[in-house]
């Protein structure tokens, strides 16, 4: 386990985490943007436009409008979580990032393989909750959005042959993954501990931040769910690599089955979500606590940045 505490910026007037934070959602916004100019540049490519590969209502999409699709998603993605968050520890922590990140060592196997049964013992949960937040109702203006990004998702998702599956995994779940973790548990965590002090509440925060920033409020307490479960995984073991693993993991996996079953998928899309089965989740829940006590197991105090 990497327990090295990164080390602490220069001892300048704004090396204070809110200002950390503060150049980090500076960078999200400059970064967002710049990747969707060069994702307009992308859609000009294939005689498309930005705006009409995310209009909403879209009914078909051919091969080539899901490739410029999912090359537009990867920049944007890549720009707005990655490089944002490399370019603010980079401000911040010149020459220091792995150590900063805790990414120099690489966990153990049986770390690897305990963090990702923890995210798929977890998927039975979230799916509950996901039941539960789609009972709630939700105005308009809420849904909306969520209704116009299912499309897009769905396009993205759609996988004729070996090629498209490679291109919706990269898209889904490895870009997503180390950008979305070096952004929220890599800085946004560290920094809230470093401010707070206060592990506990630095964890459901940057969950909270985690969930709301997708925008799909349908599923916003089972993202919080799983923002959290990951959020502890750093905690615990000190590797950001986990973390990474694990959200590569969850994601993946839901690719691969769409790949390898799209019958069933296809008549899952026109049902309702289900009630979920209570002896499932008590089953899995129970995997999960021990597995979650295993990974708990050990561990030093939470390392936290220096002032």
């Amino acid at each position: 386990m990497d327990t090295a505490a990164p080390p602490s910026p220069p001892r300048l007037f704004w090396n204070h985490p809110m200002y950390v934070l503060l150049v980090l959602f500076g960078a999200v916004a400059v970064c967002g943007l710049l990747g969707r100019l060069l994702g307009e540049g992308i859609a000009g490519l294939w005689g498309s436009s930005l705006t009409e590969l995310l209009s909403e209502g879209r009914v078909s999409w051919s091969a080539t409008d899901r490739l410029a699709l999912r090359l537009l998603n990867m920049v944007v993605h890549l720009a707005t979580f990655t490089l944002a968050s490399l370019l603010t520890i980079r401000i911040f922590y010149p020459g220091h990032g792995g150590s900063y990140f805790r990414l120099r060592k690489l966990p153990s196997g049986r770390e690897a393989l305990l963090s990702m049964l923890l995210l798929l013992t977890a998927y039975p949960v979230a799916q509950a909750v996901y039941w539960l937040n789609k009972q709630l109702p939700l105005p308009h203006w809420l849904s909306k959005p969520e209704e116009g990004q299912q499309g897009i998702i769905e396009a993205i998702l759609r996988m004729d042959n070996a090629g498209e599956f490679m291109l919706a995994f990269v898209t889904v779940a490895l870009i997503p993954a180390v950008g979305e973790e070096l952004l929220f548990r890599g800085v946004v965590q560290q920094q809230l501990v470093r401010w707070q002090q206060r592990p506990q509440l630095a964890i459901w925060l940057t969950a909270l931040f985690f969930s709301a920033m997708h925008m799909q409020f349908e599923g916003f307490f089972a993202r919080l769910l799983l923002g959290a479960v990951l959020g502890y995984l750093y905690y615990w073991r000190g590797n950001l690599w986990l973390p990474i693993l694990g959200h590569l993991c969850f994601n993946g996996l839901q690719v691969v089955a769409k790949f390898l079953l799209p019958d069933a998928f296809a008549a899952a899309e026109g049902r309702a979500v289900e009630a979920p089965n209570v002896w499932v989740i008590i089953t899995t829940a129970v995997i999960f606590v021990l597995i979650a006590q295993k990974l708990a197991d050990n561990r030093q105090q939470p390392t936290t940045i220096d002032e």
